[in-house]
């Protein structure tokens, strides 16, 4: 047995234990059980009050025995986690995870008390009366406290010490202007509260949302990873002891900007050159379809255009991707007031432009106009690596690049592949070699990167969640196809290289196309 309680009304002992409870009277010597509604009762402890035993149950109940055994269940008890209970003048004070309570005899309930503000509920171990004061026996020892209900307590002092952005210390202020990547902050705060340190805690709320509760009475509130906004942070004390009470206490506003590629200016800028582009490309495309439709005469000539307008089509075609990040850049150094760098980034972008344009015009173009148009994309794409790229072109002794003619834009696309799947993902320098070469009565294009591999590169595309796939690599293999059914015989091999301890090295591309000249 764990409790025992003695009624002098009907003389009467109760004991309480994991077997259940039981009641000795004087008139009866036989040990009788006393049961709820024939189930059994495990009271972990028993007090007598008000004429009455009351029992706190291993399940959290408190139970009220009167003289008879009948046994009532007291209001509001259910749902309560209950430390202890211990008669304190004409009251029973009960101490629950949501604070102290009070047996109320007139409604059978318990019901909130300003006896003992301020003290942690579960810490209390027994209250005695002495005078006007009462006794109160805690982990930490023994406290006083007014016997009378303290309707009126002293305010913790609340305090925000220092406030962390991105790992950054930074003074306290109440409104912080930051950047779209300033967004993972850390708010430390203290509460001072020196009757009972532990005794309270913090609550918050961001915006019109929820009030939240902190875990802890002195720490920090982390907000990781907030998006752009503006960000109303208003704190309040609440008490541990569940007291219903909230005590304001500071608020801290974050307005957190939208990156620039987010704002209404350059939304409408890349729309303008969009829709510029656009309309520029319809005009062109459709001027050059009028062209063609006039030199259909019959069906053969009529299927003969036909594979040349498909061909045009995906010439036309620029990757997306490219414009954004050459846009990007240029802009970049217009806010950082490189005008040089601009005006160059700008010129080579334009005549790359313009070159793919007036090559699209024709079926096949020279190597030195291939090799042109070649460089001016590496030049554009080695900006976006901080000259950690290196490229090289070389041509075999013997061809003659003015009078030898390849497909147009056939290169290209193997060679963004290269950048994109190979040494976008590499640390440390990046090269990039394209040696055009004879190979038996054919021209072999050789493109040869020090990137990851293809077999590193295809494990990334699978845990992206942006999976893209090259339009410009797809497009360029569907025209090789239709090149080879004009007996063209055009070859692409590939080879994953790797070094002496057999690591990925880099992949070599071949291309074979036949040799042709003006």
């Amino acid at each position: 047995f764990s409790s025992v309680a003695y009624s002098p009304y009907t003389s009467a002992i109760y004991f309480g234990g994991n077997n259940g409870l039981y009641k000795i009277t004087p008139d009866n010597i036989s040990i009788r059980e006393v049961t709820s509604d024939n189930e059994q009762i495990y009271a972990t402890q028993l007090e007598l009050f008000d004429h009455r035993i009351f029992a706190i149950t291993a399940t959290n109940t408190l139970l009220v025995i009167d003289s008879n055994d009948h046994v009532t269940t007291v209001k509001d008890s259910k749902g309560l986690h209950l430390y202890r209970m211990c008669p304190v003048n004409d009251e029973l004070i009960v101490m629950t995870d949501r604070g102290i309570k009070k047996y109320n005899s007139r409604s059978g309930s318990l019901i909130s008390t300003g006896i003992l503000r301020g003290i942690k509920s579960e810490e209390i171990r027994d209250i005695k009366p002495l005078g006007d004061l009462l006794m109160v026996a805690t982990n930490r020892g023994i406290i006083t406290t007014p016997a009378k209900e303290n309707t009126i307590a002293a305010a913790p002092i609340f305090n925000i010490t220092s406030i962390s952005i991105n790992s950054r210390e930074y003074i306290p202020q109440k409104r912080h202007d930051l950047g779209y990547d300033e967004n993972n902050i850390e708010i430390r705060y203290s509460i001072i509260y020196y009757r009972n340190p532990d005794a309270h805690s913090l609550y918050y709320k961001i915006n019109d949302g929820k009030w939240t509760h902190n875990s802890k009475a002195s720490g920090a509130l982390k907000l990781a990873s907030l998006s752009p906004g503006n960000y109303k942070i208003a704190f309040y004390i609440g008490e541990l002891s569940g007291e219903t009470s909230i005590i304001p206490t500071d608020t801290i506003t974050l307005n957190i900007q939208p990156p620039f590629w987010n704002t209404a200016w350059f939304l409408t800028m890349v729309v303008f050159l969009v829709v510029s582009l656009a309309y520029t490309y319809y005009r062109w495309q459709t001027g050059l379809l009028k062209k063609q439709n006039q030199l259909l005469t019959d069906k053969v000539e009529l299927e003969r255009n036909l594979h040349k307008s498909v061909l045009t089509s995906i010439r036309s075609q620029m990757n997306p991707h490219f414009f954004y990040n050459a846009l990007n850049t240029i802009q970049a150094f217009i806010i950082a007031d490189d005008k040089r760098n601009a005006s160059t980034y700008l010129s080579k972008f334009s005549k790359l432009t313009r070159t793919i344009l007036e090559m699209t015009e024709k079926e096949t173009i020279t190597l030195a106009e291939e090799i042109n148009a070649l460089r001016l994309y590496l030049d554009l794409e080695k900006v976006r690596f901080n000259n950690e790229f290196q490229y090289s072109i070389n041509t075999e002794q013997g061809i003659d690049p003015e009078i030898t003619r390849i497909p147009s834009m056939i290169v290209q696309p193997y060679i963004e592949n290269s950048i994109k799947h190979g040494l976008l993902h590499k640390n440390g320098e990046k090269t990039l070699q394209v040696y055009f070469c004879k190979n038996k009565g054919n021209l072999s294009i050789i493109i040869d990167d020090n990137g990851i591999g293809r077999k590193k590169s295809m494990e990334l595309n699978k845990i992206r969640t942006d999976k893209h796939k090259s339009f410009a690599t797809k497009a360029t293999m569907k025209r090789i196809e239709i090149l080879n059914k004009e007996n063209k015989n055009i070859g692409v091999v590939y080879t994953d290289k790797s070094d002496e301890f057999d690591r990925p090295a880099g992949t070599t591309v071949s291309i074979t196309i036949p040799l042709i000249k003006e």
